[in-house]
């Protein structure tokens, strides 16, 4: 089944007061992280970090199933490669607070096969990101027994060119607007591949309390709870499975009565 995930952060090292502050204003969510290490762990590639001298590895690594860097046409050649890439940014990056990549995360239609998942997300990085001169490392991961497939996308914080990185960073993607617009164009490309590939299933990129405002309290749908670390000890699985069936019977409900609105009186 199809379902709708976008969420994005920045990639930043910790501390520095300007981090906090905008992590308070709720403009983007702060997450401590060396980047070279960020992009060893989503692409499950072995990279050296020149800044430190340490090599990062991680484990799992069957669940990518594909890695690529999309870059604008005229980056120098090095932008395609993972190490050199992200050892650039750490080296243009001089902050002790820097914001040094932005992560979205989504999730991708269970429905599609992966050269579908592929091409539905180099078809949206290559029209929302790298236009703008972007630098996007893309990871795609399947859980085990290929459930659960998302894509992590790490975009540059500044646009690149024949001579490397802009002075200034990409200040267009840094207000509450831009992640607003992404979800909107997420769900888009999402509904054009299912319906390329032939399949009904549609996303919306709207929240339930959106999409049912117009519906009797009785039938609007329930947010499932957010499984995470946090949540250890608790059955969030059943408890999610039963919000689910509550909002299956809720659609049928609704089915139901819009069918017999458009049943003919005799």
């Amino acid at each position: 089944m199809a379902i709708f995930h976008l969420s994005a952060k920045i990639i930043g090292r910790q501390g520095g007061r300007r981090a906090e502050k905008r992590a308070e204003k709720g403009r983007v969510r702060i997450s401590a992280s060396n980047v070279v290490a960020a992009a060893a762990y989503r692409s499950g590639q072995e990279l050296y970090d020149e800044s430190t001298g340490l090599t990062y590895s991680y484990a799992r690594t069957e669940r990518v199933m594909h890695t690529e860097i999309l870059a604008p046409a005229d980056a120098p050649a090095w932008a395609g490669d993972r190490a050199a890439l992200w050892n650039s940014v750490e080296a243009t990056e001089r902050r002790k607070d820097s914001q040094l990549a932005r992560e979205i995360e989504v999730a991708l239609p269970a429905e599609l096969d992966l050269e579908q998942q592929r091409q539905l997300v180099r078809d949206w990085v290559s029209s929302t990101f790298t236009p703008a001169g972007a630098v996007v490392d893309i990871a795609i991961h399947h859980d085990e027994d290929d459930r659960n497939p998302h894509a992590h996308l790490m975009a540059s914080m500044r646009s690149i060119g024949p001579e490397g990185w802009s002075k200034q960073k990409l200040r267009q993607w840094e207000e509450r607007s831009a992640a607003t617009e992404w979800r909107a164009s997420w769900a888009d490309h999402v509904n054009q591949a299912l319906e390329r590939a032939g399949h009904e299933a549609r996303v919306d990129h709207r929240s339930y309390a959106d999409q049912d405002a117009h519906l009797p309290e009785e039938l609007r749908r329930e947010p499932t709870r957010k499984v995470g670390p946090w949540a250890k000890g608790r059955d969030r699985d059943q408890e999610n499975r039963a919000i689910a069936e509550r909002n299956r019977s809720r659609l049928q409900r609704i089915r139901d009565l819009a069918n017999r609105a458009a049943a003919p009186v005799r």
